[in-house]
């Protein structure tokens, strides 16, 4: 489930079997390999998390807002690194009264971009593991469903992709890292002189 509606059908493209003798230009007379060929003129790169809001289950128990036998409401605000400015928040309801459901509840309404106006309200549902020198790890869980299947993963950071409607993994939004579109920088990676 990718974030909006930005899948496309593809032109169809008619196949062409190449000789072993790969000609420079195709049987009607067009040369290949010029201006747009490859297929960087259709692909674009995956959203990435960074360009996400985030929900972290670790900055939420840091902040003190997750421990067990407690009920917390308050706000999250995102802001500008550079500037300091205040970007978007959320309402926030930690509750943890009940050990077999402890949940944290969401809520926000979009004020810009393709969903202005639109509001949300959802728990997600909150799991632990237990340390191996005691106290618990807190997990989030998937709350979103894709062709009417739950996902429900165990996961430390929920995302929301612009126009997406709810925080959801990264696996159901198909996203990735920055780092993982980015070509290494010279002088990194295997060392073509090494093979002398």
């Amino acid at each position: 489930m990718r974030s909006g509606n930005r899948f496309r059908v593809l032109p169809l493209v008619r196949l062409a079997f190449l000789s072993r003798d790969f000609p420079k230009s195709i049987g009607n007379g067009e040369s290949m390999g010029g201006f747009g060929s490859g297929r960087w003129g259709w692909h674009s790169k995956k959203t990435t998390v960074e360009e996400c809001r985030q929900l972290d289950v670790s900055r939420l128990y840091h902040e003190g807002v997750l421990a067990w036998g407690r009920r917390w409401v308050g706000a999250w605000q995102w802001t500008e690194a550079r500037t300091g400015e205040k970007v978007s928040n959320i309402g926030l309801e930690a509750d943890t009264t009940d050990r077999s459901h402890p949940f944290l509840r969401v809520f926000y309404t979009f004020t810009a971009g393709r969903n202005k106006g639109q509001s949300a309200d959802y728990k997600i549902r909150l799991q632990t593991t237990a340390l191996y020198f005691g106290g618990c790890r807190w997990w989030l869980t998937c709350p979103l469903v894709a062709s009417g299947q739950p996902c429900g993963r165990r996961v430390g950071k929920l995302y929301l992709p612009a126009g997406a409607l709810y925080f959801g993994c990264r696996h159901c939004y198909d996203l990735t890292y920055r780092s993982a579109q980015e070509h290494d920088p010279p002088g990194v990676g295997p060392d073509p002189a090494a093979d002398d």
